[in-house]
């Protein structure tokens, strides 16, 4: 008897070639959708990135700035205190 399912063994490696084929074709979908998620994670968090910059930019930067303001006028205001202190007898 000649042919492909001739004796066991043509089973058995045909089993085998089969059962490698459908492990690599998982191991290929499961890397695909890897692929995916990191690709989302990346966007996710350049978005993320954007976002804090933008809270920098308008919202931390203009705070700065204003106590700096108010630390100018405090200082003028104790130089005006002082001034006046000194005018008075």
């Amino acid at each position: 008897m000649e042919g492909l399912w001739a004796t066991s063994g043509d089973v058995l490696n045909m089993s085998l070639a089969i059962g490698v084929g459908a492990v690599c074709f998982l191991l290929l979908f499961v890397l695909f959708y890897l692929i995916m998620i990191l690709r989302d994670v990346n966007y996710t968090t350049r978005h993320i990135r954007d976002t804090a910059q933008t809270i920098h930019d308008y919202v931390q930067t203009p705070v700065r700035v204003a106590m700096d303001v108010f630390k100018g006028v405090r200082d003028v205001m104790g130089w005006v205190e002082g001034k006046g202190k000194k005018s008075k007898p």
